[in-house]
């Protein structure tokens, strides 16, 4: 179903908002394809995952979960790339908003990528040093696996010795935390 300018605004409005309730009668079953949604210049759900990531604010998320949108959604692009994956670059409040809704830690993306990898390839300036330290671990600690390997073979640990930000101590335990055991 395509949806008018008119449509997709009270659309965003009802997520901004909170009401469930009203977002459901407003698009049924018919929500994973409205979140695709051009609407203002992005999709609803890069809207929504802007706003929960770099506005600090998880309640349109949140009203998406609540109405059916499932944790584990894949972008609207088909590369498999989950919303806790691109949580993991930068908000630790939307990484546990969305594995207390049942995102799974170990969802691939076409690249084979998991979320501790994404985690720990982001340049720790988006979020800061300690936020990626405590996404890793949130990660770690909903059960991501350390010896998952991307398409290329890489582990996270690969990832994160890879990365070209300057080392510091704890980018170093960073880097051990995600190291498979042997």
């Amino acid at each position: 179903m395509t949806y008018s300018e008119t449509e997709l605004q009270k659309i965003s409005e009802l997520i901004q908002s909170g009401d469930v309730v009203g977002l459901k009668k407003e698009v049924g079953a018919d929500l994973e394809t409205v979140v695709c949604e051009e609407y203002d210049g992005l999709k609803l759900i890069d809207d929504v995952m802007v706003v929960a990531c770099y506005e600090w604010d998880i309640g349109p998320l949140r009203t998406l979960l609540r109405a059916g949108l499932p944790a584990d959604f894949e972008s609207c692009d088909g590369d498999g790339v989950t919303l806790l994956m691109r949580a993991s670059f930068s908000n630790l409040d939307t990484v546990r908003c969305l594995l207390e809704a049942g995102a799974n830690p170990n969802t691939e993306d076409s690249k084979g990528w998991a979320p501790l990898m994404f985690a720990v390839a982001t340049d720790v300036a988006a979020c800061g040093e300690e936020e990626t330290a405590e996404i890793v671990k949130c990660l770690l600690a909903a059960g991501a696996r350390k010896d998952h390997r991307n398409a290329k073979g890489h582990t996270a640990y690969d990832i994160a010795k890879m990365q070209t930000y300057e080392i510091n101590d704890l980018k170093r335990q960073i880097a051990e935390d995600v190291k498979p055991q042997p």
